[in-house]
């Protein structure tokens, strides 16, 4: 945001706010969180919080917490549609990146979660609004340290650590399985289509950091801890081999990422992939596999490898 624009909407945002009496909230109770971008004093019980990315959603969602707003998924859904069920009567704020302020703070919120690499530029706004709270970034592989964020932030650290430690109970009796069915000798890669571009995913990211939780083998071009993300363009295919492929396809409802990703699988590079010759190669879904990053992404996560590597 410039810094013309930014004074702008700031001078806006001011006048909405006295306007609305928001600014003279105040809260009876508070405790200090840390997080992102410093200090805040967030209400002890927050009643009316808004969401803007959804790895918080799925937080508050699964220590039974309804957000009155929440960013919309990315593409062009609404809502995610493993989340669909949750969100009745929850507000569409707008896009992550450039979330509706003026419709956040009609919303008379007393907590605002949110990432800083997706809104930072918005923090300092959001903030006269209510109490802030971001994490880091959704894509450093640290999805259960900003889960314990985003629940402590609401005051359920101690029923969210239960709730990891169920995930991760699920998920070493997979493993165990998985290894007594002698699936973890297995290289496992994850790769992504969307209109005009393939990758793969290192370690770092969130179902990159789940397949070595479970103790795959990866590609060795592929599993590096402190990595995210590779793109490719299509003479690079053959970079994508492993015995086993696990692939989500992000498209906008055009239909394009569908034909670029059946364009690519079906070049000769792509049938040449082990995965391929195998008939190891698995659609599964953009949205709990690469978009929220959340903790009831990761149990859809589990669900599908137990599925397609057990079942």
């Amino acid at each position: 945001m410039s810094g013309f624009k930014k004074i702008f909407v700031l001078s806006l945002l001011v006048g909405l706010v006295f306007g609305c009496g928001v600014s003279e909230v105040t809260y009876a109770q508070t405790r200090p969180i840390n997080h992102a971008m410093g200090v805040t004093e967030v209400p002890v019980n927050p009643e009316r919080i808004v969401v803007l990315n959804g790895d918080g959603l799925e937080a508050l969602l699964s220590v039974g917490i309804t957000p009155v707003g929440t960013a919309k998924a990315m593409g062009d859904r609404e809502w995610y549609e493993h989340l669909e069920e949750y969100m009745d009567g929850v507000v569409n704020v707008g896009e992550m990146t450039a979330p509706n302020l003026e419709l956040i703070m009609m919303l008379e919120p007393d907590l605002i979660i949110g990432t800083k690499s997706r809104q930072e530029a918005s923090y300092e706004l959001l903030s006269m609004i209510a109490p802030t709270v971001f994490t880091e970034s959704h894509t450093l592989g640290q999805w259960k340290a900003d889960f314990l964020l985003y629940v402590d932030a609401v005051n359920k650290l101690d029923e969210g650590k239960k709730i990891l430690e169920a995930w991760e109970q699920r998920a070493a009796d997979l493993s165990k399985r998985l290894a007594e069915a002698g699936k973890l000798d297995q290289e496992v890669g994850i790769i992504r289509f969307t209109a005009g571009q393939g990758r793969f995913f290192y370690n770092m990211s969130f179902s990159g950091s789940i397949i070595k939780e479970l103790g795959f083998k990866r590609p060795k071009n592929h599993d590096y801890d402190d990595r995210w993300v590779e793109n490719i363009t299509q003479e690079r295919i053959s970079e994508m081999d492993a015995d086993v492929l696990f692939y989500f396809v992000l498209d906008t409802g055009d239909g394009e990422a569908i034909r670029f990703a059946d364009e690519w699988m079906n070049t000769r590079l792509f049938q040449n992939l082990r995965a391929s010759q195998k008939g190891q190669v698995y659609q599964v879904n953009d949205g709990y596999w690469n978009m929220t990053y959340g903790i009831l992404s990761a149990d859809y996560v589990l669900a599908d490898i137990e599925r397609y590597m057990l079942d």
